[in-house]
């Protein structure tokens, strides 16, 4: 939580000719608008994930026949909460308004955080139960389920990525065409780079209603929100910093059978978060405002729908 101050209110209302507040805290390639996301009543979301299939038998005609049947496992997915808190005294509101609305100002800068928040926990949310207020991201996903991550790191330390192991990735989703490849801006410009030494060309697929660089296909999203210096630990990822250079690639189906996010039923708002005027505080002469989201953002119906290439070195170039 927090509270603006004076020289801060001051700052923003002291001239007429410009009182816009200029972007310098931006991540780009945010995921998070490639998420749908269904609304539902509860605390927990329950499917059954198939597991085994009843066992077809070979008979003769007069042969004993035998009775099989498949099996499924249940899982669980709880809705997390995200919030945002600021409290703006009154003083400021009313005598150092006539150029900024402070209210709107703090709101925007809140519900910018809290998106932030929630594209980074897509990927690095409870890693290993480090902290089950969050949602388990999708590198907790790949320590599960080992058989959807090539590791590419050999020690502590990565290595160049290459065009066979990233085909043996994509090899790895199934049940549907992937949605996107998720990485680093740095990964995706060297990618780009090894493709323009062959002196080929790489497809320009259409995504949101703009061109993005594509492979086989599939756009390939630059994101921020992927780490540059992931931990690699005995070759597999262990943390979202502390390593140099090395990072990991996603790919990701999206779909109602495949990955989606969850939200509660009872959130008003049609972005999904929630803005809750709190009123003037009891003990100060302040006014709190707070965002909140209750969700999941992870939501892996098919444990086939996500896959990773971790242990990727990005000051190393690309290799066939």
């Amino acid at each position: 939580m927090s509270v603006i101050s004076l020289a801060e209110a001051q700052s923003r209302s002291n001239n007429e000719l410009d009182s816009a507040i200029y972007e310098t805290l931006i991540n780009e390639g945010e995921v998070l608008p490639m998420i749908s996301f269904e609304p539902f009543n509860g605390t927990t979301y329950d499917f059954m994930r198939e597991n085994t299939l009843p066992a077809a038998v070979w008979a003769g005609p007069d042969a004993t026949l035998t009775s099989d049947q498949s099996d499924q496992t249940p899982v669980s997915v709880s809705l997390k909460q995200v919030y945002e808190q600021f409290d703006i005294p009154n003083f400021y509101r009313i005598t150092l308004s006539n150029i900024v609305d402070h209210v709107q100002v703090e709101l925007r800068q809140a519900v910018k955080s809290l998106i932030r928040d929630v594209n980074d926990a897509i990927f690095y949310g409870d890693y290993n139960d480090d902290n089950t207020n969050k949602p388990e991201g999708l590198h907790e996903f790949l320590r599960v389920n080992t058989g959807q991550v090539v590791e590419n790191g050999s020690g502590s330390d990565g290595n160049a990525a290459t065009i066979a192991e990233l085909d043996q990735v994509l090899r790895l989703v199934k049940g549907g065409d992937p949605s996107v490849l998720l990485m680093t801006r740095v990964l995706r410009d060297s990618l780009k780079r090894y493709w323009d030494s062959l002196g080929s060309s790489y497809a320009m697929v259409e995504m949101f209603g703009r061109k993005m660089m594509g492979y086989n296909d599939i756009p390939i999203l630059g994101t921020d929100y992927l780490s540059s210096s992931e931990t690699i630990t005995t070759a597999s990822f262990s943390a979202k910093t502390g390593g140099t250079n090395n990072s990991t690639i996603f790919v990701v189906r999206f779909g109602p059978d495949a990955m989606h996010g969850i939200t509660a039923e009872g959130m008003q708002s049609e972005m999904g978060w929630e803005v809750e005027p709190l009123g003037t505080l009891e003990d100060k002469d302040s006014i709190r405002y707070r965002i909140k989201w209750y969700l999941n953002p992870v939501v892996v119906k098919s444990t086939l729908a996500v896959a990773g290439y971790t242990g990727l070195k990005e000051s190393s170039a690309w290799t066939a």
